[in-house]
């Protein structure tokens, strides 16, 4: 069973979005995440970060805003769209060659450029691990969303007898 995908992460909002960031990464910080890649674009990229534990040197960055995680998944989705690309900043380590699908299905619902730094995810998912080329992945289907696999579940479990 695939992880399920929250369903606001499906919806196009209608809203113009204006575009404040050039990336933005949503996640926890753990010493996978490469904050050199994050450093490297800061002198000509915007980045947002959302998180609850980013890492205090990130914090001296004019061309960065950091903002706590964000728990209604209708306001993180308004909120990541505000930026143009999502950023995976993944060191290339056997550590994260175990990435849960999870990450990788939300960030492919979006329908946005990704860019994914870890070469062996961006290959297993076809995405771009190239910061100057972002690409936008083959966008999955809300099958995946949480109310149409809630509703899958609870359909087995009506037949059960």
């Amino acid at each position: 069973m695939p992880p399920p995908v929250p369903d606001e992460f499906f919806i196009k909002n209608n809203k113009k979005n204006i575009i404040s960031y050039d990336f933005v990464y949503y996640g926890s910080f753990h010493k996978d995440i490469d904050l050199d890649v994050i450093i490297s674009i800061l002198d000509n990229q915007k980045v947002l970060i959302i998180s609850n534990n980013c890492p205090s040197e990130l914090y001296r960055y004019n061309n960065i805003t950091i903002k706590s995680s964000i728990y209604s998944m209708k306001e993180l989705a308004n909120t990541i769209h505000s930026a143009q690309c999502i950023l995976l900043p993944y060191k290339n380590s056997k550590f994260m060659e175990t990435i849960t699908p999870a990450k990788i299905l939300q960030v492919k619902a979006f329908s946005m450029p990704v860019v994914c730094t870890n070469h062996y995810l961006a290959d297993k998912y076809l995405l771009s691990n190239n910061i100057n080329n972002p690409t936008i992945p083959t966008p999955i289907s809300p099958i995946f969303s949480v109310t149409n696999i809630c509703t899958f579940i609870l359909n087995k479990i009506d037949i059960l007898p």
